[in-house]
């Protein structure tokens, strides 16, 4: 396809690909003058293609662009594309895939083994990221030049089951490990950090729920592994003898749950579980902390929570009623975004709540406000 397409030319592309599944596709963009791919999913679930040439001017992914093209075997990246333009998780269940070409001039990816990586300088450091391993399978290993592990890394891979992260990696992007149903056993180096949300840390082995080994170096200063659930302790900043303590990954949760004493932040990123009971250690409940736990019926807050953050709620389709404690003041943006939420109350301390609270909540016919006036945000809620 050549000339000067639009994004509409483009949906038509992506409809008449799925339409055709028994074809087996090469897809040629590079004469084209498209810049962005600004929607997500923009080819997802086109099972025809084989091969993609994406746009010589292209210079941002929108995300999840080939998701589940399962028959794709090479992608060639134009030299256009930046560091700021990778997308994340755009090559998710693409089994097939061992194939990136770069082209020449680009000096910002480069590829090997199947896996699709980007080196960025700052200053006197450059920092080698692990984009994508689509075709990754079995037990694998990082490459040891490898300094991060890049947003959406292993997305949606069902062939994977071990993976280990050598000592140089330093950054866990945001949920790296995301969707890889049968991964079992991860191994972290003592020098990790992971992408944080309100400043904490958030390991985000997503929807993994089959991940109940997870190993990290005798020698980390912050993290520890108790029963097949990660913790970060650190010094809280108001008063350095008290130890603040965090759980920060519990992938293999399931059922009903309690959250021990004495944890202050909880996140799980499993979402197989069904009722959950927090501690009254915890004040916050923090962004993302249950997000697409679609079997979630029922939680249980103590009266000490005061917040709670953005998404934290979002997707849990099964959660029909919640009782928010007195205490809480604050409801984040997009907290209970299409949940199945039938009923709620706004207790009397809360002072806002934020755009797109309730949105999508198609089931939800009553909403009572005891608080006096709350700040609503700009969108629906």
């Amino acid at each position: 396809s050549t000339g000067a397409l639009t994004e509409d030319d483009l949906f038509s592309l992506a409809d008449a690909l799925k339409a055709n599944t028994s074809a087996r596709v090469t897809l040629d963009l590079s004469k084209s003058s498209i810049i962005d791919f600004r929607w997500k999913w923009q080819f997802a679930n086109c099972t025809s293609l084989v091969s993609v040439v994406l746009p010589e001017t292209l210079i941002h992914l929108g995300g999840r662009g080939f998701l589940n093209c399962i028959n794709l075997e090479s992608v060639t990246i134009p030299v256009s594309l930046t560091a700021q333009g990778a997308g994340a998780g755009e090559f998710g269940n693409c089994p097939k895939l061992t194939t990136f070409v770069i082209a020449d001039g680009n000096e910002v990816f480069s590829a090997k083994d199947g896996m699709l990586f980007m080196t960025t300088t700052n200053g006197t450091t450059t920092d080698v990221a692990l984009v994508a391993y689509p075709s990754a399978k079995g037990a694998v290993t990082v490459p040891s030049n490898v300094t991060q592990l890049y947003k959406w890394a292993f997305y949606a891979n069902d062939k994977v089951t071990e993976i280990t992260i050598p000592e140089n990696v330093t950054l866990f992007g945001s949920k790296a490990i995301h969707s890889c149903p049968n991964l079992t056993a991860v191994h972290l180096p003592a020098a990790i950090a992971f992408s944080t949300s309100a400043g904490l840390p958030i390991a985000t082995f997503y929807n993994c729920p089959n991940l109940t080994t997870i190993t990290i170096a005798e020698e980390s200063e912050h993290y520890t592994v108790r029963d097949g659930k990660l913790y970060y302790t650190y010094a809280n900043a108001d008063d350095e003898t008290e130890q603040i303590t965090a759980l920060i990954g519990w992938p293999s949760a399931s059922g009903d749950i309690e959250v021990e004493d004495g944890v202050t932040y909880a996140y799980l990123g499993g979402t197989a579980v069904t009722r959950v009971t927090l501690p009254e250690s915890i004040t916050n409940i923090i962004g993302s902390a249950f997000q697409d736990c679609d079997k979630l019926t029922s939680v249980t807050m103590r009266g000490t929570i005061s917040s709670i953050g953005q998404y934290a709620f979002q997707g849990c389709t099964a959660l029909t009623a919640i009782d928010l404690p007195e205490n809480i003041s604050i409801i984040d943006c997009a907290t209970f975004d299409n949940s199945g939420l039938q009923s709620v109350t706004i207790p009397k301390n809360v002072t806002s709540v934020d755009y797109s609270a309730f949105s999508y909540c198609n089931a939800l016919t009553t909403v009572r406000v005891e608080a006096a006036t709350p700040q609503i945000g700009r969108a629906h809620v």
